[in-house]
């Protein structure tokens, strides 16, 4: 690599982790702001958070709706066999 092609190497690092930083310093602004009661909203108060009582999926083998497993049931029925070999034509 010549000498231009490194710098140009590292002209593009330096540009893509300046974005890295500011897309982050961003994304910890919204978050910080989050965190502040808006006008409007629902009181936010201090005190522990409990998941002990968090929603469940509702389905009887623990995924989220619409996700199949190999338990799982399928409503439609098993297509054809998969063609073997070279096909025909």
């Amino acid at each position: 690599m010549t000498l231009r092609n490194k710098l140009l190497v590292l002209l593009a690092t330096l540009v893509v982790l300046g974005g890295v930083a500011v897309a982050s310093l961003h994304a910890a602004d919204r978050a910080a702001e989050k965190d502040r009661p808006q006008a409007g909203g629902p009181a936010i108060g201090s005190g522990r958070v409990s998941l002990a009582a968090a929603p469940t999926a509702g389905s009887s083998s623990g995924t989220w709706p619409g996700v199949r497993t190999a338990t799982s049931w399928s409503p439609y029925p098993p297509g054809p066999p998969p063609v073997r070999g070279p096909r025909p034509g």
